[in-house]
């Protein structure tokens, strides 16, 4: 994505809704969150743990009083997901969660009980940060969408629901127009991961192949590694502005201005700080976009794109031109180069060659700008061996971003004069990865 204008630092660019979302399973239970639109629904019973239920019944109603009020709307049938309200609820519904939902479907029970064990790493069952969860509801919209196109005859062929799973290999059925839909995302990565959690495999191969499930949809080892990967390599984090951080910090501005019994001394021994804010991730059709570069030109904002949705935001974080590259940082722009690269060839299948790695070094050893190995040296430490590696004496860093080392001022200046003015900084300073992954 290019500028086609002069865009100022500290300007938003665009916002973009994900076409699919779920919460991460490290923050699903201790921070609660409508699983639609991503609004915390932190309560005191949750913030307060098990101390809730010890404190006497007049101090409950007394912070019961003072927190910002919190409206749950569980599902009509089952108890594994929350909503702010019942637009939230109906909307869920008919877009996943009728295939999701354990009373249409059992066999999602095992999935939803996964993801509230808060676990990301289970020996053959799952191993990364974003929830299953965004998988399997991926494909239940996939579902879904093909059951809507043919009962609203929006679907190129006229088919009968009792016949749709006959057209679940063609290229022109309803189930293909319907995959069309996620067909943008990239998808990436090593094809034999899936066989590390055959678990993860077969319990989607179970929800969807159940019979309450109104078509046929073959989820088998390829078209599981298409799709992991596919939320591997695009799943943005992301939530609504009103964190549980947020309700928390107004529930102790409430205290403090309203209250004249001294709740908030009495408060002290249970107050644990700050909450954990939910976390989501999701697919953005426009962000995915996005080109990584390790001195991005953008950064990735939580946003309340309209009143019901929460999205994000892209803001510019140095002066573009016409014609520049819109591009934001996929990893941790605090780590080494070596590092760096190493984790984006592994996660995203890509070298990077962006400008910053282009003047930055990987280690002390060689001259960042020449090339030239520096001079080797006697064992600094007899007891110590180093195979028939030579021991050498470290090059000097650069002073201001410690990233690079020559072995002359005089290739420091050239490098400087090259490029690497414009990069060097300190940049342990810099945000985190805005990715999910």
């Amino acid at each position: 994505i290019y500028s086609k204008r002069v865009i100022s630092p500290g300007e938003d660019i665009f916002t973009d809704i994900p076409l699919v979302h779920a919460q991460t399973v490290d923050t699903l239970s201790i921070s609660p969150a409508c699983a639609t639109c991503t609004t915390s629904l932190l309560t005191p019973a949750v913030y307060f743990e098990t101390t809730w239920s010890r404190m006497p019944e007049k101090l409950q109603r007394q912070i019961e009083e003072y927190w910002p009020p919190i409206t749950l709307v569980p599902c009509s049938f089952c108890p594994f997901e929350l909503y702010c309200s019942e637009t939230c609820r109906q909307q869920a519904w008919d877009s996943y969660h009728k295939i999701l939902c354990p009373s249409t479907n059992p066999e999602t029970m095992e999935l939803f009980q996964f993801c509230a064990s808060r676990q990301i790493i289970v020996r053959g069952t799952w191993n990364s940060i974003f929830s299953p969860m965004i998988l399997a509801k991926l494909i239940a919209m996939i579902v879904l969408h093909v059951v809507n196109s043919v009962q609203n005859g929006t679907s190129s062929k006229g088919v009968d629901l009792t016949y749709a799973h006959q057209f679940q290999q063609t290229n022109d059925g309803p189930l293909e127009q319907a995959k069309e839909i996620f067909s943008e995302f990239i998808s990436s990565g090593d094809p034999t991961y899936v066989r590390t959690i055959p678990r993860m495999l077969k319990l989607m191969h179970n929800i969807f192949n159940h019979p309450s499930m109104p078509i046929q949809y073959e989820f088998n080892e390829l078209e599981f590694s298409y799709r992991f990967y596919q939320i591997a390599c695009n799943a943005q984090s992301f939530s609504s502005p009103n964190y549980a951080a947020t309700l928390y910090t107004r529930f102790l501005l409430n205290v403090r201005q309203h209250d004249r019994t001294g709740l908030y001394v009495t408060l002290q021994p249970y107050l644990k700080g700050e909450p954990a804010d939910q976390v989501f991730g999701g697919l953005f059709p426009l962000q995915s976009s996005l080109n990584h570069s390790c001195d991005n030109s953008c950064e990735i904002m939580d946003c309340q794109v309209t009143p019901e949705v929460a999205g994000i935001k892209v803001r510019c974080k140095h002066q573009l031109k016409p014609g520049d590259e819109l591009t934001i940082n996929y990893v941790d722009l605090a780590l080494g180069r070596r590092a760096r690269r190493a984790m984006l060839k592994r996660a995203y299948n890509f070298w990077c060659e962006c400008q910053r790695c282009a003047f930055e070094g990987d280690d002390a050893y060689s001259c960042t700008e020449c090339k030239l190995l520096s001079p080797s040296i006697d064992n600094p430490n007899p007891n110590l061996t180093n195979g028939n590696i030579p021991y050498r004496k470290p090059f000097p860093a650069c002073s201001r971003c410690r990233n690079a080392w020559y072995c002359s001022p005089n290739c420091q200046k050239q490098a400087w004069k090259r490029g690497h003015k414009l990069i060097c900084k300190d940049w342990t300073k810099e945000r985190s990865s805005s990715s999910a992954n």
